[in-house]
């Protein structure tokens, strides 16, 4: 029973639960407050994010040594060809079904707005973009010279001690936090108003969109199949 109660799923389910239903009745002062902690857990995490994607990019693509450009090129491939196939599925479903679910586009008026009761001084990393290449490079670097380089294997035990710090961060303070961030944006939105117009208005939409997104994975998965290796 203790294991099931910490299972972060059913505690994002039982935030979504209590802001939808018992949000309104909360002070406003306990929602801002909630909301406030919300926002600085989100810009600690986008803070850090830049050092999350180097590591985990970096290290995974040292572990494929002379592999690793290979593994880069083509994964790069694959990601422009899901992203294509995923915009034209997303074109071809909003043109021809969301127009027959008669969704209202006309924003609620909300009688009063939660605003951060404080903010805290911190600022978004780099780029994640910035951040890939620069894993990218510095990993091809290191494969190329580890082996008459002190520094670039001094840069890679670096890199990999990153990541178990990273691991750390994950499994003891993302995770866990992770439903009080929930929370704190549900009552935001529950107070205001925003909540029941998403749940009276939207509800098609997401459903759709839920739908599509599983119909697109399932394909996905099975027509990589064949390219999967198999224990014999």
């Amino acid at each position: 029973m203790g294991k099931l109660l910490r299972s972060t799923p059913l505690q994002l389910l039982v935030c979504i639960i209590f802001a939808a239903f018992l949000g309104k009745t909360l002070p406003i002062t306990w929602v801002s407050h909630a909301y406030s902690l919300s926002l600085f857990f989100i810009n600690s995490v986008l803070f850090i994010l830049p050092l999350i994607i180097f590591s985990y990019l970096f290290n995974a693509l040292v572990a494929m040594d002379e592999k690793a450009p290979t593994l880069a090129f083509a994964l790069i491939i694959i990601i422009c060809l899901s992203n294509a196939l995923a915009l034209c599925v997303a074109y071809f479903v909003g043109s021809t079904i969301i127009p027959h679910l008669a969704v209202d586009v006309i924003l609620p008026e909300t009688l009063q707005t939660i605003t951060p009761l404080y903010r805290f001084p911190i600022q978004h990393g780099l780029r994640a973009d910035y951040v890939a290449l620069t894993a990218f490079v510095g990993a091809y670097l290191c494969i190329k010279t580890k082996h008459k380089n002190n520094a670039a294997k001094s840069l890679i035990s670096m890199a990999r001690h990153l990541q178990q710090l990273v691991n750390t961060f994950l499994k003891r303070a993302f995770l866990p936090l992770l439903p009080l961030y929930v929370l704190g944006f549900m009552l935001k939105m529950s107070y205001e108003g925003t909540l029941d117009f998403l749940y009276t208005k939207y509800l098609p939409v997401f459903a759709l969109n839920i739908g599509v997104s599983f119909i697109y994975v399932v394909n996905f998965i099975q027509s990589g199949k064949p390219w999967l290796p198999t224990n014999r």
